[in-house]
């Protein structure tokens, strides 16, 4: 199976704001609209996410270090923190847990 991270944004070490924006009909393996890795201080804010998902089919929103449960519109590794605020997540595809999926380490 191809291996892809990141489907729209992929960062890592990085603090980024995203602002205003619309993911939509994304895929990848992990994190089909936004991937932060390891050591990432990030925002999202007043954005929305349609129809993301995994290949893998798993969680809307995802923070953990687990292979086998990757975010289908947000990834967040361990080690980042992400702030989402006034954002829209509407259907993405998750094959467990339904919309989102959090787990703070």
């Amino acid at each position: 199976m191809l291996y892809v991270i990141g489907g729209a944004i992929f960062s890592e070490k990085n603090n980024i704001t995203i602002i205003g924006s619309e993911f939509i009909k994304n895929k990848a393996t992990r994190g089909a609209g936004v991937f932060f890795a390891s050591d990432s201080n990030s925002n999202i804010i007043n954005s929305t996410f349609i129809n993301n998902s995994a290949i893998n089919n798993e969680s809307n929103v995802f923070g953990s270090y687990n292979v086998n449960n990757d975010g289908g519109a947000i990834y967040s590794d361990y080690g980042s923190t992400i702030n989402i605020i006034g954002t829209n997540l509407i259907a993405n595809f998750a094959k467990d847990y339904g919309e989102q999926y959090i787990s703070i380490l």
